[in-house]
Parts: structure tokens; sequence; C-alpha cells
């Protein structure tokens, strides 16, 4: 969240949707410069898999900013399955996502723990693109690579002026993967 903060422009904002069996949103479009560091406290995992929820109601924060014609990233970021879900189905999910990434303003990325990312990706998305998803291995240092990673491809991407992207891990995985990266995550 740092290296995020370190890049912002006036006006961007964040936000994070929690889940387990249940999804709790803890920032909705808060300017990122607001937001307090992410720690054990304040981010934390637990319990069963409303995933579906979780990236409905990620949808739903991020409509009033899609509304005003900003673009939309959302990471979608998991260590299990789907498993517990009660408000939307998975065709309903389908047809949301269909339509945000017909408007060519949302990239939607997929990050899992010990899942196959992008098998999940292709689950919700017909468009759904390998480049758009990544899997790793549930380990502190592998952890730490796959944030790394995230932070600088969502750098390059926010320093772009792409409004939609399909390769969001094509620019600069490459980097954050290298071993003097891998320090703790901002």
């Amino acid at each position: 969240l740092a290296d995020q903060k370190a890049i912002a422009k006036k006006g961007d904002t964040w936000s994070l949707i929690t889940f387990d069996h249940t999804t709790a949103v803890v920032h909705k479009a808060e300017y990122i410069d607001k937001v307090p560091e992410l720690n054990h406290s304040t981010y934390t995992i637990g319990g069963t898999t409303a995933l579906l929820d979780a990236v409905a109601e990620g949808i739903e924060v991020a409509l009033p900013a899609w509304e005003k014609k900003d673009r939309i990233l959302l990471v979608v970021m998991t260590d299990g399955e789907e498993n517990s879900s009660k408000k939307v189905s998975l065709d309903t999910l389908k047809s949301r996502i269909a339509e945000k990434e017909k408007s060519g303003a949302w990239t939607i990325v997929y990050i899992g723990a010990g899942i196959d990312a992008f098998g999940t990706a292709k689950m919700y998305s017909a468009n759904a693109s390998a480049l758009n998803s990544m899997s790793y291995a549930p380990t502190g240092l592998d952890t730490i690579k796959a944030w790394n990673t995230v932070s600088a491809s969502t750098a390059s991407y926010r320093g772009s002026a792409v409004r939609s992207s399909a390769n969001f891990f094509s620019t600069e995985p490459k980097k954050a993967m290298e071993p003097e990266k891998n320090k703790e995550p901002k």
C-alpha cells in the first residue's frame, strides 16, 4: 500500500473488502493517502470462502467511480475456492463481470494462494486472461513475492493511459520476483 501511496494522484481512491463466510467492507473508496497501512490487525484471513459475494461487493463498491468515467482495477485475492456465498450466484456474477469488462474501463485481476487463479478467473469471466491471473505457493516468501508483483504491476497500470488491461502481469512482474525485491510488503 505504501508503494501505491507514493505514486498516487490527487483523488485516487482505494477500497478493501475482506471475506470469509461473510464479506466486510473495510475501506470504501477512501482517498488512498488516508488509508492506514495494512498489518495483521487490519488485514487477517480465516474461515470459509464467500468469494462470489466478495467479488460482487467489490463491483458494487466501485460503481460510483465507474459512473464518473474512472477506470477500475479490481484485484481479487483468495487462498480458497468458493464455498459459502449466500448473496449472489455464479451466473449472476458472471453476467455482472461481463457487463463491466464490455465497458472497456474495468481490469479484473485474480490472485490465488495455493489455488489455480487462472482456472478461477475462467469460471467468472469468458474474457479472462492468463496475464490477469497469478497463482503462488502459500508460503511467507512467495506471499512477499506475490505482493511485490501485484504492487509493481499496479504501479505500471496506474502510470499508463490504458483504460483496461488484458496483460496486467506482463509489464513488471520479473522485477518484483527478483530476490532483492523480497522485502516485507508495504
